[in-house]
C-alpha cells in the first residue's frame, strides 16, 4: 500500500509541475503578445543600426546567487572595458527568477541596465530568427566561469554599497567583534538541497570542528555561513559565530561577510563566487569534479577522494580531471564512490592554505609553484578548454592532495 501512495504522489507531483508550466507558458505568450506593439519595432531598429550602435538584450539568472554573483560581475567588468576602448555596445538585462539576494541586486543594479521591460523585448528578439548581434548568453561565457580572468586581472567590477558595509560591521560587533581577521566556513550539507540530485557536493560540518577550533586558536572569528544548515556548531568560544542560527540574518550581512573575509573555507557553492569576485582567497574543501576546478580565481582545492568501486582503488590525478560528473547518479553509473576528507587532513590542508597566504613555509607555498602544476594538469585534459581559458596565478592543487598521487599518474 505504502508504495501505491508513493507511485500516486509522485504521479500528482508531475501533473502539478506540469500544470505549473502551462500556466507559466500561457502567461508569458500572452505578454509577448500584449507588448508586440513596441517590441516587434523596437527588435527591427536594434537589428537595423547594430553595424554602428549596438543593443543587445539578455537575462541574468538571479534565482542563485553563485550564478548571479559571477555572471553580474563579468558582464559589469566587460562594459567598463567597452567603455574605456569607446565601445558603442549597450546591454539590456532583466533578472530570472526570484532574486536570490536582494543586497547583490541593488549592487549590480548601479553597473548594468536592468529593468523588467526588457524581459518581453529580449523574448521577441529570441522569437524571431536571426538577430544574434543583438542577443546575450544567460550565463557568461556560456558557463557562468570568468574564463577570461577580467575580475582577477583588474579591479572589482561592482563595488560594495555603503549599506552593505555598515550592516555587516554592525552584525558582528554586535557579536563583540572588534577588526579582527575573520572567515568565512560554508559547508553545504543536506538541508541545501533535499534532491539527490547534487548531493555529492555535501559535506558532514562536524569534520570541520578541528579546524574551526584551530583557526579560532590562532586568531581568527569564523563564521559559519549560509541561511540554512542541518545542525548548529557546537559552542566554541565568543570568536565562532553560527550564522545559519542567527535571527539577524541580512543579505547586506551575507555580501559583507563574503567579501570583506580575509579567507573564505567552502565546499563548492553558490556564495563563494562573492568571495571570487572581491578577490577573497577560497579554500575549496571536498569539492568534486576537479574538471570544475576554480583555476580563474586565488584558491586552492582538496577535493574528496574518489575510488573505483568495482576495485577499491583511488582514481589518478589524471583519471580526477577527466572526471566532469555533475550529478550523483553519474556517479552511481560510472563506477565512482566518493569519500569525504577526514578532519586532520582538513586542518593540514587549512594550515597549508594559511602558509600559502604569508607565501612562507615549505618550499611548495609559492604562488607560481601551485599555478604551473595546475597548468601542467590542466593542459593534458581532453575538452575542458572552455572552463580554463586564463588560470590565476595564484590557483592550485593542495599539496595534501597531490602528494598523496606523487608515486602515480
Amino acid at each position: 500500500m505504502a508504495i501505491k501512495d508513493r507511485d500516486t504522489e509522485f504521479v500528482w507531483r508531475r501533473i502539478r509541475v506540469s500544470l505549473a508550466a502551462c500556466i507559466r507558458w500561457s502567461a508569458e505568450s500572452l505578454s509577448v503578445l500584449a507588448n508586440l506593439w513596441w517590441t516587434l519595432p523596437a527588435v527591427a531598429v536594434m537589428r537595423v543600426i547594430s553595424p554602428w550602435k549596438r543593443f543587445r538584450t539578455g537575462s541574468l539568472y538571479a534565482a542563485k546567487i553563485g550564478h548571479f554573483a559571477m555572471d553580474g560581475a563579468v558582464y559589469a567588468a566587460e562594459a567598463k572595458i567597452r567603455s574605456l576602448r569607446g565601445e558603442r555596445v549597450t546591454d539590456l538585462f532583466w533578472l530570472e527568477g526570484k532574486v536570490s539576494n536582494s543586497a547583490w541586486s541593488d549592487m549590480v543594479r548601479r553597473e548594468l541596465r536592468i529593468r523588467s521591460r526588457y524581459e518581453t523585448l529580449d523574448k521577441m528578439n529570441r522569437l524571431l530568427p536571426g538577430g544574434s548581434r543583438t542577443k546575450r548568453s544567460r550565463h557568461i561565457n556560456g558557463n557562468g566561469r570568468d574564463v577570461g580572468g577580467l575580475l582577477a586581472r583588474g579591479r572589482p567590477a561592482v563595488a560594495l554599497s555603503d549599506t552593505v558595509i555598515r550592516q555587516g560591521r554592525q552584525w558582528l560587533e554586535a557579536h563583540g567583534w572588534s577588526g579582527q581577521k575573520f572567515i568565512c566556513l560554508h559547508i553545504r550539507d543536506d538541508v541545501f538541497h533535499v534532491s539527490e540530485r547534487h548531493s555529492f557536493r555535501n559535506s558532514d560540518p562536524s569534520r570541520y570542528q578541528e579546524t574551526i577550533k584551530y583557526l579560532a586558536d590562532s586568531g581568527y572569528w569564523v563564521i559559519r555561513t549560509g541561511r540554512r544548515a542541518r545542525h548548529p556548531l557546537p559552542y566554541m568560544g565568543p570568536s565562532v559565530l553560527d550564522y545559519p542560527f542567527s535571527r539577524e540574518q541580512d543579505d547586506n550581512v551575507d555580501v559583507f561577510l563574503f567579501a570583506s573575509a580575509q579567507l573564505t573555507i567552502s565546499t563548492g557553492s553558490g556564495p563563494d563566487a562573492i568571495s571570487a569576485v572581491f578577490g577573497v582567497p577560497i579554500l575549496f574543501i571536498n569539492f568534486i569534479p576537479l574538471s570544475h576546478i576554480w583555476s580563474f580565481a586565488y584558491s586552492l582545492t582538496n577535493p574528496k577522494r574518489l575510488y573505483w568501486s568495482d576495485t577499491g582503488d583511488e582514481l589518478t590525478i589524471t583519471e580526477y580531471f577527466n572526471l566532469r560528473y555533475l550529478y550523483s547518479d553519474e556517479f552511481r553509473a560510472g563506477g565512482v564512490s566518493h569519500e569525504e576528507l577526514q578532519p586532520l587532513e582538513i586542518v593540514r590542508t587549512t594550515e597549508e592554505m594559511l602558509k600559502y597566504l604569508g607565501h612562507s613555509g615549505d618550499d611548495r607555498t609559492t604562488p607560481t609553484q601551485y599555478s604551473s602544476e595546475l597548468r601542467g594538469y590542466l593542459k593534458d585534459v581532453p575538452g575542458i578548454a572552455d572552463l580554463h581559458g586564463w588560470i590565476h596565478p595564484r590557483a592550485g592543487l593542495s599539496s595534501e592532495f597531490t602528494s598523496r598521487h606523487a608515486s602515480r599518474s
